[in-house]
């Protein structure tokens, strides 16, 4: 059986391999699990763009107006074939989401067969099923319906990458997919548009592409 030790930080047995390697610790492990880690990473990573770089990048525009504008129109000037051709697929993609939407209401009947018909044929069952045995075989699978209650009622009810107001799901910051555990600390309220972007990605690989614009604005506080 695997050797566990108990997080410093959330205090939840774990297995060692939850752990990152340390040559200095005794066990050789780090005190704080993966999933605390990364999420501390996210809050420290958060709250230097809020107190450091944000401010900087503001200070910067003011002072280089004439600058970030001719960048701008340059910018604009080179990218604007393949923006035009992004704002064509994604009013295409809205024109189809509409027609789409349409005729399920003019067609509720067929909807409702439809539903049916892959109910019957298990399609639904079989990625419940699927799902269900992802959670099972969660290195931790603790997280209860009063955990899920109490972080929406700490996260405002909005969504943790984006922060608006929406129907929360359950987003897993090390999916399950990815033997990532169903616990507090790996679990994160998120919008359908943000947990559907993250995919099975690690939060690490998608933060960056989450966390907003000003890409063209520096960095360097120094």
């Amino acid at each position: 059986m695997e050797a566990s030790k108990a997080c410093s930080t959330c205090g939840i047995e774990k297995p060692l391999s939850e752990y990152d390697r340390d040559k200095g610790a005794l066990d050789g492990r780090r005190s704080r699990c993966k999933s605390c880690r990364v999420l501390e990473t996210q809050r420290d990573r958060a709250q230097h763009y809020e107190t450091r770089i944000k401010p900087y990048q503001k200070e910067w525009a003011s002072a280089n107006e004439e600058h970030l504008r001719e960048y701008k129109v340059q910018y604009y000037l080179d990218n604007r074939y393949r923006w035009l051709a992004q704002r064509h697929n994604i009013e295409f993609k809205r024109a189809a989401r509409l027609r789409a939407r349409r005729w399920r209401e003019a067609n509720p009947e067929k909807v409702h067969r439809a539903y049916h018909r892959n109910l019957k044929s298990g399609k639904y069952r079989e990625y419940g099923q699927r799902r269900r045995a992802r959670l099972i075989a969660a290195p931790i699978n603790d997280f209860t319906a009063e955990q899920w209650a109490e972080m929406q009622e700490y996260f405002g009810f909005r969504c943790a990458y984006c922060g608006q107001e929406a129907d929360l799901t359950m987003d897993h910051v090390v999916p399950i997919s990815k033997e990532g555990p169903h616990t507090q600390s790996n679990i994160v309220p998120a919008c359908q548009s943000c947990n559907s972007s993250k995919k099975d990605n690690r939060l690490l690989d998608v933060v960056d592409r989450l966390s907003g614009d000003a890409r063209y604005l520096p960095t360097d506080t120094s």
